[in-house]
C-alpha cells in the first residue's frame, strides 16, 4: 500500500514544479515507478494464479485406467501422468491454467439414469469428478476432455448440453450429456466452454506467431553484417554494400497485441568486429526518409566512454541512427570535441555524490577478472531471488533477524518486514534438503547468503506461530482503530432509525396513500417491505409530470411541516451503509484468537516483557471492542426486525442504503416542488402582464389605463404574498382574475366583457379629470 502512494506523491510534486529540468527528471522517475508497480502487480498475480492452481491440483486425483493384469496396470501407470500444474500444450510457459467454473452436474447415460458429478472447467480441459467423502477430495470419473477437441452443443430441452469429443481424424470418439440445474446454468456452461475454447485457440495462435517471428528473425540475422571502413583507399573498388539491418518483426494482428505475454524477440546480433589494420567500422543504414528505392548512408559506430566516476543521466530525447541523415548531426563530430576538453574537471564537477576516489581502469579490469568462488544454492532460483530482495530491505544479519523473531522484537523488525517474511516459511522439502546438507558436513560458506539464512530460519521453534503473533501485535492498534468507527456507525444508525418518530410518520403517510390506491383492487395491507420505498419514483401522475414521492413531499410540507426534516434524525446512515458487519465481526474474532495465541505463548515464556506489556495494555481494548461488536449486532438485529426484515438476508450493506436512497430522493422531490411553484408564479405574472397590455391598447385613455393597471398589479402581488396557498380556496379574488384572463382574450373586441376582475376595477378605482386616481 505504501508503494502505491509513490506515483501520487510524484504527480503532486510534478504539478507544483516549474523548473523544466526538474520536470523532466520527475517524469522519468514517475515512469520508472509505474513500471516497477506494474512488475509487482504482474508478479503477485502470477503467484496468486500458481497458488490457486496448486490448491485445485491438491483437490483432484487423477484418472485411472484399469488393466486386465499386473503387466498392463504397470504399463498404464507409467504412461498416465495426470498433472494439472503442467504447462498448457501449445501455449507459452508463462500462461497458467485457471479454474473457470465449478458446479454439480448430472450425467445422463443411455438408460436415462442420472449420475451426479462435479464438473471442473479449466482453461484447456474439462474434468468430470466424483466426490470422495472420506478424504474430501475429487476423483476424476471420466477421461479428461481437451477443449480443443471437444464440441459443446445445447440441447432442445434447455437444461442439458452435449459434449462431443473429436479425434485427430475429425471423427466423434465419445459423447457425454450433462444436465444443469436450470436453463440459465446450462446456458452459462455452454457459453463458458465455448469462450474458454476460443481463448485457448487465440493463445496458441499468438504463441505460433511469436515462434515464427523468432525463427524469421534468426534466419535473417544468421550471416554476419558486412562493414566498410573510413580509411579505404580511393583507387580500390569498394565491395557492394550489404543489405540494411533486418526490420523488427511485424506487429501482431489487431486484438492480439494486448494479450501476447511472451518475451519479445531478441535484438539482432552485434556487428562483426573490424578487421586487423582497419579503422573504426561504419554501418550502412537505410535512411528511412524517402519512399521508393532504398537509400543508404554510413553511420560511424561510437564506442562507449568509460568514466572514472559515476555520472548523472542527462534525460534527452535521442534521434535514431536512421533519422540523422540530412540533419546537422550528420555533419558534426562530438568525439573530436572531447579531445579538446578537460574531461577530468568535467567529471569532478558533475559526478554523483557518495563516491570514493577515482578508480583506475586497470584496477577495475583486475577486479572484474578476479571472480569469487561459485556458491551453491539449495533453494528455487525465483524464491531465492525474492528472499534476497526482502532481506535487503531490513539491512540486518541472519543472526539478528532470527534473534528478533525469538524475542518478538518489533523494534528491530518492522511489522511490514515480518509479514513479507511469512511468505518464506521453509517448506518440508526445503527443510529436508537443508538438513541433508548439514548431515553431509559440507561447509556452510559454500552456500549463498539466502541459503544460510534459511538454514537458521528453519531452526526456530514454532516459527509460524511466533511470526503470526508478531504480525498480530504489530497490527493490533491499527485494526482496532479501523474497526471501532465502523461498529459505532452501525450502532448509531440502527438506534436512530428505530427511534425516529418523524420517519415513522412518513411511513404512515406512504402506507395510507398506498392502501388508498390499491384497496379497490388488491385490498388493504398492514405494512410493506423497505424495498417498496424505491418504487415511489416509479408511480407517476396522470400527466406524467409528478411522482408519488413528489406528492408525498408536498403533503408533508402542507399538512405536517415538522416531519419534513425527518432525515435529521437519521445519524451515520451513509457510513453504516458502507460497513460489512459480517466481515467486521470476523475481524473481531480474529483479534480474539490472536490475543489467545499471544497469551498461550506468554504462558510458555513468562520472561518475555514485550508480550507481557502488550497483553497488559491491550486486553481491555479488545474487551471493549468485543462489547461494541455485540451491541452493534444486537442493535442492528432489532432495527431490521422493527422494519419487518430478516437480519440474515438483509445485511447493513442492503438495509441502510435503502434509507440513504430514500432521503436523497425525498430531498430532491422537495427541490423539484419548490422549483415548480416558482415557475407557476412566474407564468401567472406573465399572463397578467399580457392581459394588462391588451387592455391598455384597447382603452380610450391609454395613459390613465396604464396607471390603473400598475395599481391593480401591485394589489395582486400583495394579495398573492399574503395568501401563499392560492389553490386551497375557491372564492378568492385572484382565482376569478386568473379564470377571466384565461377565458376573455378570445372574445371579440366589440363583445360584452364583464368579469369579476372588471367589476373589481370599476368599484375600487375611479379616474378623475386631472389624471389622478382616487381609491
Amino acid at each position: 500500500q505504501r508503494i502505491t502512494k509513490y506515483p501520487l506523491l510524484l504527480k503532486s510534486v510534478l504539478e507544483n514544479t516549474q523548473q523544466p529540468h526538474m520536470e523532466l527528471t520527475l517524469r522519468a522517475m514517475l515512469s520508472s515507478v509505474n513500471r516497477f508497480l506494474e512488475g509487482i502487480n504482474h508478479y503477485m498475480q502470477v503467484k496468486d494464479d500458481e497458488y490457486a492452481l496448486s490448491i485445485s491440483a491438491q483437490r483432484v486425483e487423477g484418472y485411472e485406467v484399469e488393466g486386465i493384469n499386473e503387466e498392463i496396470d504397470k504399463l498404464v501407470r507409467e504412461i498416465c501422468q495426470f498433472d494439472l500444474t503442467c504447462s498448457i500444450s501449445g501455449v507459452g510457459s508463462e500462461v497458467i491454467r485457471k479454474l473457470l467454473l465449478e458446479e454439480n452436474l448430472k450425467v445422463r447415460d443411455r438408460k436415462d439414469s442420472k449420475l451426479e458429478l462435479v464438473a471442473l472447467l479449466f482453461s484447456d480441459v474439462l474434468l468430470l469428478t466424483k466426490v470422495q467423502k472420506k478424504v474430501e477430495r475429487l476423483k476424476v470419473a471420466r477421461p479428461p476432455l481437451a477443449l480443443d477437441r471437444t464440441s459443446c452443443v445445447a440441447l432442445k430441452d434447455g437444461n442439458s448440453f452435449a459434449l462431443v469429443e473429436v479425434g485427430e481424424l475429425k471423427c466423434a470418439m465419445n459423447v457425454i450429456i450433462l444436465v444443469a440445474s436450470s436453463p440459465e446454468r446450462c446456458s452459462l456452461w455452454v457459453s463458458s466452454i465455448q469462450q474458454a475454447k476460443e481463448n485457448l485457440m487465440n493463445l496458441r495462435e499468438q504463441e505460433k506467431y511469436r515462434v515464427d517471428s523468432l525463427k524469421e528473425l534468426e534466419r535473417k540475422t544468421k550471416p554476419a553484417a558486412d562493414v566498410t571502413t573510413n580509411d579505404t583507399k580511393p583507387e580500390e573498388k569498394p565491395p557492394p554494400p550489404p543489405p540494411p539491418p533486418p526490420p523488427p518483426p511485424p506487429p501482431p494482428p489487431l486484438g492480439l497485441a494486448s494479450s501476447i505475454s511472451g518475451p519479445l524477440p531478441p535484438p539482432p546480433p552485434p556487428m562483426a568486429p573490424p578487421l586487423p589494420g582497419c579503422g573504426t567500422p561504419t554501418v550502412i543504414m537505410n535512411s528511412g526518409l524517402a519512399e521508393g528505392p532504398i537509400k543508404l548512408f554510413s553511420v560511424k559506430i561510437k564506442k562507449p566512454i568509460k568514466t572514472k566516476f559515476r555520472m548523472p543521466v542527462f534525460n534527452w530525447v535521442a534521434l535514431k541512427p536512421n533519422q540523422i541523415n540530412g540533419t546537422v548531426f550528420n555533419e558534426i563530430d562530438d568525439e573530436r570535441i572531447l579531445e579538446d576538453l578537460n574531461v577530468d574537471e568535467f567529471e569532478e564537477m558533475f559526478k554523483t555524490k557518495a563516491q570514493g576516489p577515482s578508480i583506475e581502469l586497470t584496477m577495475s579490469k583486475q577486479k572484474v577478472i578476479q571472480k569469487g568462488p561459485n556458491k551453491v544454492t539449495l533453494l528455487d532460483s525465483n524464491r531465492a531471488k525474492n528472499l534476497a530482495i526482502t532481506l535487503r530491505k531490513v539491512g540486518k544479519t541472519s543472526e539478528e533477524i532470527c534473534k528478533a523473531i525469538q524475542m518478538f522484537d518489533l523494534r528491530t523488525l518492522p511489522v511490514d518486514f515480518v509479514e513479507c517474511l511469512m511468505r518464506f516459511q521453509p517448506t518440508e522439502n526445503e527443510i529436508k534438503v537443508l538438513r541433508q546438507f548439514e548431515k553431509e558436513r559440507k561447509p556452510l560458506e559454500s552456500l549463498t547468503d539466502e541459503d544460510r539464512f534459511m538454514m537458521q530460519f528453519s531452526k526456530i521453534e514454532r516459527l509460524m506461530q511466533k511470526m503470526t503473533i508478531m504480525a498480530f501485535v504489530g497490527n493490533f492498534s491499527e485494526s482496532v482503530q479501523m474497526l471501532m468507527p465502523q461498529l459505532h456507525a452501525v450502532i448509531a444508525a440502527s438506534i436512530s432509525i428505530k427511534a425516529s418518530q418523524k420517519l415513522k410518520k412518513i411511513l404512515e403517510i406512504i402506507l395510507a396513500l398506498g392502501n388508498y390506491m390499491n384497496s379497490s383492487k388488491r385490498g388493504a395491507v398492514y405494512g410493506f417491505k423497505l424495498q417498496s420505498l424505491d418504487l415511489l419514483l416509479d408511480t407517476k401522475s396522470t400527466d406524467r409530470k409528478l411522482t408519488l414521492l413528489h406528492y408525498i413531499a408536498n403533503v408533508v410540507k402542507e399538512k405536517y411541516p415538522q416531519v419534513s426534516i425527518f432525515h435529521n434524525e437519521l445519524h451515520y446512515i451513509e457510513k453504516a451503509a458502507a460497513v460489512s458487519l459480517e466481515n467486521v465481526l470476523l475481524d473481531v474474532k480474529e483479534l480474539q484468537r490472536g490475543m489467545e495465541l499471544t497469551k498461550r505463548e506468554y504462558s510458555m515464556h513468562g520472561h518475555n516483557t514485550m508480550l507481557k506489556d502488550f497483553i497488559a495494555h491491550n486486553e481491555n481494548k479488545l474487551k471493549k471492542l468485543q462489547d461494541d461488536a455485540k451491541i452493534a449486532q444486537d442493535a442492528f438485529d432489532e432495527a431490521v426486525k422493527f422494519f419487518g426484515e430478516n437480519s440474515k438476508t438483509t445485511p447493513p450493506s442492503v438495509f441502510f442504503p435503502v434509507f440513504v436512497r430514500f432521503v436523497k430522493a425525498y430531498r430532491q422531490a422537495e427541490e423539484d416542488n419548490e422549483q415548480r411553484k416558482r415557475q407557476e408564479q412566474l407564468m401567472m405574472e406573465k399572463l397578467l402582464e399580457q392581459e394588462a397590455m391588451e387592455e391598455d391598447q384597447k382603452s380610450p385613455s391609454h395613459k390613465n389605463k396604464r396607471q390603473q393597471q400598475e395599481l391593480i398589479q401591485e394589489l395582486r402581488r400583495k394579495q398573492v404574498k399574503d395568501s401563499r396557498h392560492v389553490y386551497e380556496g375557491k372564492d378568492g379574488a385572484i382565482e376569478d382574475i386568473i379564470t377571466d384572463l384565461r377565458n376573455q382574450p378570445y372574445r371579440r373586441a366589440d363583445a360584452v366583457r364583464r368579469s369579476v376582475r372588471k367589476r373589481f376595477d370599476d368599484q375600487s378605482l375611479r379616474p378623475v379629470n386631472n389624471g389622478e386616481v382616487v381609491m
